[in-house]
């Protein structure tokens, strides 16, 4: 910031410092103030006062240089400050020229309500050292001229107050443009308008305030975002922080918040940029790390038993290496869900499929079944039919051999005879394996039988041959 213009009325010498030549200054006054316009053309029906002037004016500070004067009034001393308000005291006078002279005082009194004076003893009595004051040091320096100038230095710096117009701070780069407005104008001897200079200067500083806290906003946004990102907005928000008190700082006198509105729509703009940027960036990292982790899912075949299952675990590998991932921005679970729902209506299909083949199999392993328990079934009938013909056709078999070989061997003969034609019988009748079985069983069922009729016929013939 620039502290309160100055008008500061720099005089060499005690001769200079006269009432003559400060009726110069006055007569320079009364003249600029004749091409200056405080209102501007709207507000013409309002008439100007001396006060209007004032607002506009500066703080004047008058300085002597190299005096000599003694600094008496009334042959008392006076201060640098009661010598400068003597000097613009109006005199009584009855000549037309001191009434001008008058007049010319009073306008500085009016428009320059702010008004010291400084007066500097000649910096050295050297006069080489005077005569090369840029290269002279502090040391060559008096130490009258040192106080002095420190007391005007401190003066500067603590009561002047910051230069403003309608509450908006002056600054530097502000002041210069107004400088030259006024110089320029005032050369060409055109009326100035305060006010139009004062908006003229306010749209180029505005304009100017936009453009530059729109490029810090960029350039900070580049500075600070490695796409993709999933932390955009907070560092979206804290850029535009930082672009607003820019804008602060170069902004001057921005009715109603015009152009600050204009930098957030323009802040609103280059985030959009940013946010679709970010957005890509982070659809192809996570496509991409997608499709890496699934290769495994996507080139083995999982339509068979326990194929769902096989999925379902291959899913969750996938999406826990996935949410391990670094830097996947904030598509990250919008690409994931995707994936997820492709890959679930594919893991749907497939216990489809497997529904489907448990129940066919289950069909095939009925049949089976059944199959088998008509082939048990047939030969258990097989082996009864078997049994019973065996067994019958050996009775008889052996019954007509015991008979015959009765008369021709006896009976033992007979027995074994009746056996063996049971046998043969039995293994005549039927050639099946089962058959066979039956056959065995009823072989040795008639030798039993024919080893009891064999006793029988013992035992009936020794009680005959008793008799």
């Amino acid at each position: 910031m620039m502290e309160e213009l100055l008008l500061i009325f720099i005089l060499l010498g005690y001769k200079t410092f006269s009432c003559l030549t400060l009726i110069h200054l006055c007569s320079y006054v009364s003249e600029m103030s004749q091409f200056i316009k405080v209102k501007s053309k709207e507000d013409e029906s309002e008439d100007e006062s001396e006060d209007d002037y004032s607002r506009h004016f500066p703080t004047f500070i008058w300085t002597g240089r190299d005096v000599t004067l003694k600094r008496n009034l009334h042959g008392r001393p006076v201060t640098d400050d009661e010598f400068l308000e003597n000097a613009l005291t109006p005199r009584e006078t009855i000549h037309n020229k001191n009434n001008v002279r008058n007049q010319y005082k009073e306008r500085i009194r009016t428009y320059f309500k702010s008004r010291k004076c400084f007066m500097f003893d000649p910096p050295s009595g050297d006069n080489n050292v005077v005569q090369n004051m840029d290269k002279a040091s502090d040391d060559q320096l008096s130490e009258g001229f040192k106080v002095q100038t420190n007391n005007f230095c401190d003066y500067i710096y603590e009561n002047v107050d910051v230069k403003c117009v309608d509450d908006n701070i002056v600054t530097g780069k502000i002041l210069a443009e107004l400088v030259i407005m006024y110089t320029e104008t005032i050369c060409s001897s055109n009326a100035i308008c305060v006010e139009h200079v004062v908006n003229s200067i306010s749209m180029a500083e505005n304009t100017r305030a936009v453009n530059e806290a729109i490029q810090h906003y960029q350039k900070k946004m580049e500075e600070n975002v490695v796409f993709p990102t999933e932390t955009l907005d907070e560092i979206s928000e804290k850029c535009e922080k930082e672009a607003l008190e820019k804008f602060k700082k170069i902004s001057f006198k921005d009715k109603d918040h015009q152009f600050q509105r204009q930098l957030a729509e323009n802040i609103e703009k280059e985030r959009r940029k940013f946010s679709e940027r970010n957005d890509m960036e982070s659809l192809n990292r996570c496509e991409n790390l997608i499709e890496e982790l699934s290769k495994d899912l996507e080139r083995r075949s999982y339509a068979r038993l326990g194929g769902y299952q096989m999925v379902m675990k291959e899913m969750k590998r996938i999406e826990e290496e996935y949410k391990k991932a670094p830097r996947k921005g904030n598509k990250a679970e919008e690409v994931f869900q995707k994936f997820k729902k492709s890959k679930l209506m594919i893991a749907s299909n497939i216990m489809e499929f497997e529904k489907v083949l448990e129940e066919k199999l289950k069909q095939e392993e009925e049949k089976r079944r059944k199959e088998e328990e008509e082939r048990t079934k047939g030969s258990n009938n097989s082996q009864k039919a078997g049994y019973v013909a065996g067994f019958l056709g050996a009775a008889a078999v052996g019954g007509l051999s015991c008979l015959k070989a009765r008369a021709a061997i006896g009976g033992g003969a007979a027995i074994a005879a009746g056996g063996g034609g049971a046998a043969g019988a039995a293994i005549t009748a039927t050639s099946s394996a089962s058959v066979l079985t039956v056959a065995t069983v009823g072989i040795g069922l008639v030798l039993v039988v024919g080893i009891a009729v064999t006793v029988l016929v013992i035992k009936n013939r020794k009680h005959k041959s008793e008799k």
